[in-house]
């Protein structure tokens, strides 16, 4: 499994298709109007475009306002961060963030270990990411888990590890 992948539908990726669609319709409608059929489709694909680029810049300013804001984070809050009840992508991000610090961030692995044993595949997805991406070493001893696997299968593949702590 490579790669960070989506885990579930956003508002910014609704905005970013609805944008998409409106440039398109938009642009076509335009084209038709102005130059027939050739400039419809011309007209629908400058629209998509210009659609695409107008629907990803939210998503894109608020990635970029939350790496800023765990970069200015002291570490304190940085664990207050990392301690919160839930855990996604920022969290991971944030222990990243202390791991490069120097903080010890070895504390956090018996959390994401009962994350990757969960029986809910978004909680194993995020524990997987946040392994792969702060515990490189530790991945290795559960390089074929697939957290999109079967809870009971994910439980098996992570014994190794878990073992470990």
């Amino acid at each position: 499994m490579g790669g960070l992948q989506p885990t579930r539908i956003t508002f910014f990726m609704i905005l970013w298709l609805a944008a998409i669609v409106a440039g398109v319709v938009t642009g076509g409608a335009v084209g038709w109007s102005h130059c027939g059929f050739w400039g419809g489709v011309v007209g629908g694909l400058v629209g998509g475009v210009m659609g695409h680029v107008v629907g990803v810049t939210p998503d894109w300013l608020s990635t970029r306002f939350m790496f800023r804001h765990i970069a200015r984070s002291s570490d304190e809050g940085l664990w207050k961060i990392v301690n919160l009840g839930f855990w996604n992508f920022y969290q991971t991000m944030a222990l990243l963030q202390l791991a490069a610090r120097g903080q010890d961030v070895r504390t956090q692995l018996p959390r994401i270990v009962k994350m990757l044993e969960s029986d809910d595949e978004l909680e194993r997805v995020y524990g997987w990411d946040a392994l792969r991406i702060v515990f490189p070493e530790e991945t290795k001893m559960a390089a074929d888990y697939d957290p999109r696997a079967a809870a009971a299968d994910c439980r098996n593949k992570i014994a190794r590890l878990k073992a470990t702590l």
